[in-house]
Order: C-alpha cells, then sequence, then structure tokens
C-alpha cells in the first residue's frame, strides 16, 4: 500500500512540476518587430498570441526570448503600444537590465498598432537596452499597466558594422583634413 501511495506522489509531483516548469521558448530574429502581451502590473510579458500585432510585427513567443548576439553589441528596443501609461522593467538570465521610461500621466493618448509611432512617441514608455556580444534570455515585468493590461513591441537590432566603418573613415579623414589646415 505505500508503494501505490510514494507512486501516486511521485506522479502528482512531477505532474505539478510539468505544469509548473515553463515552456522552452523559440528563439527570437534579429531586425523582426514582434508583439507581446502582458497583463495587470506586477505579471509577466507574455507571447503575443490573441492581441492585436503592430503593423511591421509577429506574435512574439513564450519567454524567455532568446538570442545570440554575433556582433560588438546588439541593441533590444521596446516599448509600450496602443494606450500610454504601462512600463515595465527587463532581465536578462534573470539580471535585471533596469526600468523602462516612465509613461505620459495623460489618459486617452493612443498610437494604435504602428510601432515606430509609439516608440517615437514621448507620451510612452520604451528603452533601447545595449547588449554585449553573447546569447541572452530576456523575461520582463509590468511595473505599472493602469488599465490591467495590454500589448507592446520589441525589436532586436544589430549596427551594421560597415555603416559604422564608413563613419570612423569619414571622421577620421575630417580630422586630417583639418589638422593640415
Amino acid at each position: 500500500m505505500k508503494i501505490r501511495s510514494l507512486i501516486a506522489a511521485a506522479i502528482t509531483c512531477f505532474g505539478v512540476s510539468a505544469v509548473l516548469t515553463p515552456a522552452h521558448a523559440a528563439p527570437v530574429n534579429i531586425d523582426q518587430w514582434y508583439t507581446f502581451g502582458f497583463g495587470a502590473t506586477g505579471t509577466g510579458l507574455q507571447p503575443g498570441a490573441g492581441f492585436v500585432l503592430g503593423q511591421r510585427s509577429i506574435e512574439a513567443p513564450d519567454t524567455p526570448w532568446t538570442f545570440d548576439c554575433n556582433a560588438d553589441h546588439c541593441k533590444f528596443i521596446i516599448t509600450d503600444g496602443f494606450q500610454a501609461g504601462d512600463e515595465f522593467t527587463l532581465f536578462d538570465f534573470g539580471v535585471s537590465l533596469g526600468a523602462t521610461s516612465l509613461a505620459a500621466d495623460i489618459s486617452n493618448i493612443d498610437c494604435g498598432n504602428d510601432e515606430v509611432a509609439c516608440l517615437l512617441s514621448t507620451d510612452f514608455s520604451d528603452r533601447t537596452y545595449v547588449l554585449a556580444n553573447g546569447p541572452h534570455s530576456l523575461t520582463g515585468i509590468v511595473n505599472d499597466s493602469p488599465y490591467g493590461g495590454g500589448a507592446g513591441f520589441f525589436i532586436i537590432h544589430v549596427p551594421e558594422p560597415a555603416s559604422l566603418a564608413l563613419m570612423s573613415i569619414g571622421l577620421l579623414g575630417l580630422s586630417l583634413r583639418r589638422r593640415k589646415v
């Protein structure tokens, strides 16, 4: 009888741990906008399934959002969407990267589902996180959500080395020319 109880307890523990174990998310792509969802203040950032997508977005997978930065650095850009007021904190492998900017304290400010309009509006919370070369595993929490949930957008951008090299050569040329004069 004790063996059956132990087996039942083991099966129950295994079942509960399977439910509580976070799903393994698919990696996210560089230079692709994603729509993510979120609930009330204190909840985690969610996949984008079931939310209105941004104009340039696809659904974000379940967190953690994983990717490899194969450059000197990458930029993770995140912005609140639709109605202003929501703020987030991001984590990389569980270490806080810091909070997004403060959102406007005015109701009924709406940028719709245009990722760029939301990002460029000073009324919406956003932040660009500069991340080092290597693997990243990002999660986030909602610091403030006056409407009890909503959606936002993110993109990972890698600066082009060719553009940086051309700009550096141009600056070097200007400084050399200036010295000759």
